[in-house]
């Protein structure tokens, strides 16, 4: 696995870096309406039982052609599409390592389960992640479909996360002036402004969006990021 191929997590931590200039900068703003209906368009394997909570796209295309445009010497691989889904579920994060050390043992058909050594998690340290988080990648032949699997704690993670979340619950109420320079530097360096990357229906928004929903419920969360290479 490569370090591209996991952008879509580490965007959101260069997301909060960008944050951290206007944390003092505070009001709020009603966020938007969600879609009237959705469906899991993945037929990778949940945990049963458990309830649809989100769906966003996936495409790494614009990202990669601006990493390309500043950089033609990089080489970030070949682009992604998929979906990333997010689902709920009342069970303990202990049960589901148990759920997901399953799946390594067992993939599903066409699947094979494949250590990484590219942290793709969304908690902050290895230590902390242990009773909050448990994650897996799993391939098929010659990387034509991936699928990350992390099952959250969103209660702990926005725990540890604390201040970061906490801005980045209110960039998209600051001023122009403020938020701006931030987006148009974000846009060049990413191909994606912070605004676009936190809106609570793209991948990023999403899981800022689930960590704050479900901080207050006895709930944990999966999120499922389902991608296949493109020609």
């Amino acid at each position: 696995m490569t370090t591209w191929r996991t952008s879509i997590l580490a965007a959101a931590a260069v997301a909060c870096l960008a944050l951290c200039a206007c944390a003092k900068q505070s009001t709020t703003e009603e966020s938007p309406s969600r879609p009237a209906a959705q469906t899991n368009p993945s037929d990778f394997p949940l945990y049963p039982g458990t309830t649809l909570v989100e769906v966003a796209p996936i495409d790494y295309g614009a990202m990669f052609a601006m990493i390309r445009k500043n950089d033609p010497s990089a080489k970030p691989g070949a682009n992604y599409r998929g979906n990333e889904v997010i689902v709920s579920t009342s069970a303990s994060i202990p049960r589901l390592r148990t759920w997901v050390a399953h799946l390594k043992t067992a993939p599903p058909l066409g699947f094979h389960y494949s250590p990484s050594t590219t942290a793709f998690s969304i908690g902050p340290s290895s230590s902390e992640r242990s009773s909050a988080e448990v994650d897996a990648l799993f391939e098929t032949a010659s990387s034509q479909r991936i699928v990350f699997v992390i099952a959250l704690d969103p209660k702990r993670i926005r725990a540890q996360l604390g201040p970061a979340l906490d801005v980045a619950d209110n960039y998209t109420a600051l001023p122009p002036m403020l938020r701006v320079p931030i987006d148009d530097q974000m846009k060049r360096q990413l191909g994606y402004t912070v605004s676009e990357m936190l809106d609570r229906h793209s991948p990023i928004g999403m899981i800022f969006a689930t960590l704050k929903t479900m901080s207050t419920a006895d709930r944990r969360a999966i999120v499922l990021v389902d991608e296949s290479k493109t020609k």
